[in-house]
């Protein structure tokens, strides 16, 4: 009988299957999958500047080795500051509730 997954097992599949869904078959991200990415999976962000340099300065930091390939290890640095990013936005959501009662 398998185990019931845990929360952070089920979410860690779930980030797995988006790198996956861009990553292909070679399991890295090139750049042009990383702006397609960028694009479709993470809404505008205090570090995501939409316009094409801010794009291009972000792979660069991600991509450690140079390759010009973001592995899973280096694309979870990106997903490390978008979570940053998202707690803060919910904080002030939640702040805005608070206001109300």
């Amino acid at each position: 009988m398998s185990k019931t997954k845990t929360q952070m097992q089920i979410l860690a599949d779930q980030l797995i299957a988006v790198f996956h869904e861009y990553a292909g078959k070679s399991d890295t991200i090139d750049k042009k999958e990383f702006k397609k990415m960028i694009n479709e999976q993470f809404p505008d962000c205090v570090e995501y500047p939409q316009n094409q340099q801010g794009k291009d300065k972000l792979f660069k930091d991600l991509d450690l080795n140079k390759d010009n390939q973001l592995s899973f290890e280096e694309w979870t640095r990106l997903l490390g500051s978008f979570l940053s990013c998202a707690h803060i936005k919910f904080h002030q959501q939640e702040g805005h509730h608070h206001h109300h009662h």
